[in-house]
């Protein structure tokens, strides 16, 4: 049974080699025949537009 120095090393090779290197078909050569992807992975969702200019301006604020 591995230790789990050797898991992390593991997992940190093979992220290197199929994420790093972006070289996905890599991944066969770690995962098994019947492996089945449970989590999808889905497109980042939009961001909220942020303004360019200040909302609050000197034109907002009222004299006291």
């Amino acid at each position: 049974m591995p230790t789990p120095e050797e898991n992390m090393q593991s997992v940190r090779t093979f992220a290197e080699e199929v994420i790093g290197k972006q070289e996905p078909q890599i991944a066969d050569d770690w995962l098994p025949d019947d492996f089945v992807e449970h989590q999808v992975l889905l497109p980042p969702r939009p961001t909220r537009r942020v303004r360019s200019t200040p909302i609050a301006s000197s034109s907002l604020h009222r004299p006291t």
